[in-house]
């Protein structure tokens, strides 16, 4: 049946017709009805990690940047050349990859971090096409308005099997560096770089409910309480573990401190 007036084909532009609860163009074929296989092919891994997660924390690292390091230590293996988008000299993360035969460059926006070339992400990208074997980009995706463009310069850059490593917070108090658009679920990861174009998209959660109370003890060390905090905080995370294992992830899933992310161009 002929659908009310004020429907129309957002294609076209041509009437619609009705059928039940869906709209249907008789004159381009569109077809309301919603893909929900989109909803349905976003798998997200836990890191079960809990005794790397509280040695990072006793160091006095915050909670995104212990699973950070621990994501990094596991997962990220460089060789040829890479670029770290949106990191300075000699982050804190480097001390487990400086045992890999590879070069990289740094590129920056802030001028403070003394990045090896300073530039806006969320310009046009300064490099040639397929240039790079591998691409870093830790804790900056949130921080980013054009995260689109920033994703698909960053397709346009990495050669072919070149790899993308992403890390976000999730659960973060608003911050600078220099401003904070933005929290990403593994939904919004995994659908963001399929339609820019990236495959073999592998995603991990860390997180969980006692993790997010070792962020209020990340202090501690600074009073000379390390050897407190690290059995504090590997006692929280095998919590978190024993509680994802009986909620089958449920609780760990639902309150992520953030997100790694690896795939390929």
């Amino acid at each position: 049946m002929a659908g009310p007036a004020f429907l129309q084909c957002p294609e076209c532009k041509s009437d619609v017709d009705l059928c039940g609860n869906t709209l249907v163009c008789p004159q381009c074929g569109y077809c309301s009805v919603p893909n929900q296989a989109v909803v349905d092919n976003c798998p997200v891994s836990l890191l079960r990690a809990p005794h790397q997660l509280a040695v990072e924390l006793s160091k006095g690292f915050a909670i995104i940047r212990s699973f950070m390091h621990v994501c990094v230590r596991r997962f990220v293996r460089p060789t040829g050349c890479y670029i770290d988008l949106g990191s300075g000299k000699n982050p804190s993360y480097y001390q487990y990859l400086k045992d890999y035969d590879f070069e990289y460059v740094t590129a920056d926006g802030n001028s403070k971090s003394d990045p090896d070339i300073l530039m806006d992400l969320e310009l046009r990208f300064p490099f040639r096409e397929e240039t790079f074997d591998g691409v870093l980009l830790f804790n900056v995706l949130e921080h980013v308005y054009d995260y689109r463009h920033v994703l698909d310069e960053i397709h346009r850059i990495l050669k072919k099997g070149g790899k993308l490593y992403i890390v976000v917070p999730y659960h973060i108090k608003i911050h600078g560096s220099p401003l904070d658009y933005f929290r990403y679920t593994h939904y919004s990861l995994h659908r963001l770089l399929s339609d820019a174009g990236f495959r073999d998209i592998s995603i991990y959660a860390g997180g969980g409910w006692f993790q997010f109370l070792s962020e209020l003890f990340s202090w501690l060390p600074k009073l000379g309480a390390r050897y407190v905090l690290y059995p504090l905080c590997l006692t929280l995370c095998g919590f978190d573990f024993l509680i994802s294992k009986i909620s089958k992830g449920k609780f760990a899933y639902s309150l992520p401190v953030g997100y790694f992310v690896e795939c390929s161009r």
